[in-house]
């Protein structure tokens, strides 16, 4: 008996489903995967990719600052692996797939099997699977580009030591949005062929402007190693005078990147005159200046020679921190390979054999009694020497370090800040947990009767 019509009543709603539950789905011919896109370098985004990016970032901006609501990443989750310390690659990051409504994953070497020697590929399979985008600050460009290809999500580059493509598509941008289009803008790069000018070099053949780029002799880009179209785009100068005339936008770096720490005596004399002050910027038309940051660190070598401006930013000639005023204690500053880079010169035989009397109750509390020798280093140890010198082992020196002794407990800590303080030490930070060295860092910082930093530091949980 025929069902009856009504209209869309039950009756129909039966059949319907009835017929639909019996249909056969035709067979489709299989989808071509689509490729996921990375972005690695500068040049993987085209000229009209990159304009509606730019546009995109105007639009999102202008509904931020206008506190509007604009969550388009909600339930989505960002990770970040940090390889090499960061600080605004990492706020910003973390802060804008906040404000996107998704969630963003902070994971350092010790946080994962990288530690332990784990493949990147295995590593970029395992993260790729539970997340939906990823960014990683490394090393070399072929550990980045081996994740991405063992990648089932898009792959971001927030550094490496031959590209900074994140870096360069942010000062891009702040010159659009306050003095207009790149294209047939002259930009001055002042410093070493690293990886920052490699971005801008890409960038200048994407966007179609010239890049003035002036170096000091060692430190030039190689030009017979770029791309035609980058080349036509690119001219060198031996003065860094004369790449910033006629230029609309002067930008440098830090002289030393991460990993040439033990090259930062040399480049601060190779780099002398390659400073963007006051005088540099008068010599062309350019109303701003762009520098990658961060400021304050003594290697640093920042590119500013010592004008009023400079000063005020506490930097002297040459990069050299200012002269610090009698009886002010010495600031630690944050230098960007991570944890911190002191203004003072490490211990040296006849500091130890003066305050023989502060270090032999400072450091009784470690069990530290005996005085040991490191090629032109001194220091005290146990069984052996348990201490370090700058950023790198005692056999590579560095002139301006500080000295820091290995505690077995946090209780050895405690009593080495009390013992130091009460000798005639200063104090240079009291003990506690600083997880951003590391994630179980517990430390005390004692200025000695010289001035130099001293730490005791503790690795173990409590």
């Amino acid at each position: 008996m025929p069902v009856k019509r009504s209209g869309g009543g039950p009756g129909e709603t039966r059949m319907l489903h009835f017929f639909l539950c019996r249909i056969r789905p035709t067979r489709r011919l299989p989808m071509p995967p689509v490729p996921t896109r990375h972005f690695l370098q500068f040049s993987d985004f085209s000229a009209e990719e990159l304009g509606h990016l730019f546009e995109r970032t105007r639009w999102i901006k202008d509904r931020f600052k206008r506190y509007e609501i604009y969550q388009p990443l909600r339930d989505r989750t960002l990770a970040m692996v940090f390889e090499k310390a960061s600080t605004r690659t990492r706020v910003s990051f973390e802060a804008g797939m906040n404000q996107l409504g998704g969630i963003a994953i902070n994971l350092n070497r010790h946080d994962t099997q990288l530690s332990r020697g784990e493949p990147i590929e295995d590593v970029a399979r395992v993260i790729s699977r539970m997340v939906d985008v990823v960014m990683i600050r490394t090393f070399g460009q072929d550990i980045i580009e081996r994740f991405a290809a063992h990648s089932r999500v898009p792959v971001i580059n927030g550094l490496t030591n031959e590209h900074h493509p994140c870096q360069i598509l942010a000062d891009v941008y702040t010159y659009i949005e306050h003095r207009g289009a790149m294209r047939g803008r002259t930009v001055a790069w002042i410093g070493d062929a690293n990886n920052m000018l490699t971005s801008w070099l890409q960038a200048a053949a994407a966007l179609d402007f010239r890049l003035h780029v002036s170096s000091p002799v060692g430190y030039e880009v190689d030009r017979s190693a770029l791309p035609s179209d980058v080349a036509s785009r690119c001219e060198s100068f031996a003065d860094p005078m004369d790449a910033c005339r006629g230029a609309d936008l002067v930008t440098t770096d830090v002289w030393t990147s991460m990993g040439f720490e033990a090259e930062n005596d040399v480049r601060r004399r190779a780099f002398a005159d390659w400073q963007v002050d006051a005088e540099m910027m008068r010599a062309g038309e350019a109303r701003c200046a762009l520098h990658a940051l961060p400021a304050g660190a003594p290697r640093r070598g920042s590119r500013r020679r010592g004008d009023r401006r400079a000063a005020e930013r506490g930097l002297g000639r040459g990069g050299e921190p200012p002269p610090r005023p009698e009886g002010t204690a010495r600031v630690p500053r944050l230098r960007k390979g991570g944890g911190l880079m002191y203004d003072h010169v490490g211990l040296t035989v006849s500091d130890l054999e003066r305050s023989r009397a502060f270090y032999a109750a400072a450091l009784a509390p470690l069990g530290i009694t005996e005085l040991a020798r490191h090629d032109n280093f001194v220091g005290f140890g146990r069984e052996h020497p348990q201490f370090w010198i700058g950023a790198g082992a005692p056999a590579q020196p560095s002139p301006r370090t500080h000295v820091a002794f290995s505690a077995v407990t946090r209780l050895e800590v405690d009593a080495f800040w009390h013992a130091a303080i009460a000798k005639g030490g200063s104090d240079h930070g009291a003990p506690g947990v600083r997880a951003n060295y590391h994630p179980h860092y517990y430390g005390a910082f004692v200025l000695d009767p010289d001035g130099h930093n001293i730490e005791a530091v503790c690795h173990r949980p409590a």
